[in-house]
Formats: C-alpha cells, sequence, structure tokens
C-alpha cells in the first residue's frame, strides 16, 4: 500500500499565470460548467447562510441561492470533526429549467466560542455539468487552501480554471 503525502499549497500555487495564456473563444469555466464558488457558514442563531459567492455577477437567482444555503448543511446530526464531501442539485432560472449541481466540501471543527460548540463552514463549486470526478478532485486540492487562506482564494481559483487551455 502507497502512503500518500500531503502537498501543503499556498495561494501562488492556485493564481492563473500571469503569461503564455491562450486567448479563447468560451471562458473554460464555462466549457467546464463552472458557474460559480461560494461559501455557507453555519450559525445556531441565524441559520444556513451564504457568505460569499464568485463572481458575484453568477446570475444565480434568489431561490437558487436560497436552495444552495440550505442544501450545503449535511442532513444528519454528526458530531464528528473534519471534512465531508457529498454533492447536491438544485434548480435555477426564471422557470425552475435549469439542473445545477453543487459540489460540497464541509467542514466541522470543535469550537467553544460558538453557540453550537462548532465552527461549521461549506465550500461548494456550482456547476451546470456533473463532473463528479473533477470537481471531487479540484475541493480535494483547493478545499485546505481555502480553510487555511480564507475568502481570497476564490478569486484565485476561479481565475485559475478560467485560464485552463481547452482544444
Amino acid at each position: 500500500m502507497m502512503n500518500a503525502e500531503r502537498t501543503e499549497l499556498t495561494e501562488e500555487d492556485v493564481a492563473p499565470p500571469t503569461t503564455g495564456t491562450v486567448k479563447q473563444e468560451k471562458s473554460t469555466a464555462a466549457v467546464y460548467g463552472l458557474r460559480a464558488l461560494a461559501t455557507v457558514v453555519f450559525d445556531i442563531d441565524s441559520g444556513q447562510k451564504l457568505d460569499a459567492l464568485h463572481p458575484s455577477t453568477c446570475g444565480l437567482s434568489e431561490a437558487a441561492k436560497t436552495s444552495l444555503a440550505h442544501l450545503a448543511l449535511p442532513h444528519c446530526n454528526n458530531q464528528d470533526e473534519g471534512d465531508t464531501q457529498f454533492i447536491v442539485r438544485f434548480r435555477d432560472g426564471p422557470d425552475d429549467s435549469q439542473l445545477l449541481f453543487g459540489f460540497v466540501l464541509f467542514r466541522q471543527q470543535k469550537d467553544e466560542s460558538r453557540t453550537r460548540g462548532y465552527f461549521q463552514k461549506a465550500l461548494v463549486l456550482v456547476s451546470t455539468e456533473p463532473y463528479v470526478d473533477l470537481y471531487d478532485r479540484v475541493l480535494r486540492v483547493i478545499g485546505p487552501l481555502f480553510f487555511k487562506v480564507g475568502q481570497k482564494v476564490l478569486d484565485a481559483v476561479y481565475n485559475n480554471i478560467n485560464s485552463w487551455y481547452v482544444q
């Protein structure tokens, strides 16, 4: 059995290249179905709420944002600490005709300063395509960096994905 080596990432590791990029007809994010990156926080007093959405101009309806906030919380009473990954589906659009996929990395850590006793936050990649393997791997790479560095990673990750070359 091989031992997996954990690589520590920095913000520079997810920053888009500054030279040598190829001009593309359609954004790479759109080609891969990436619509937005979001964070959802959980608080006993205010409930689930969308904490950040990048890009803010992604066009998600208010109903879709509400659905995303509620679906990003695991629906079980789990007292374990750590990360949980799962996928949710929800609808968007003027007539709810578009199906979106939310690839969620939920983190729960013991925090005595909070009413519930835990820090609970989710990082969500919102996509129009069910690219499970791709976004599972993306979350495994960017998740630890996001929880270490914070919200500024969202812009860097989105721009990095948008710089991937597509033939």
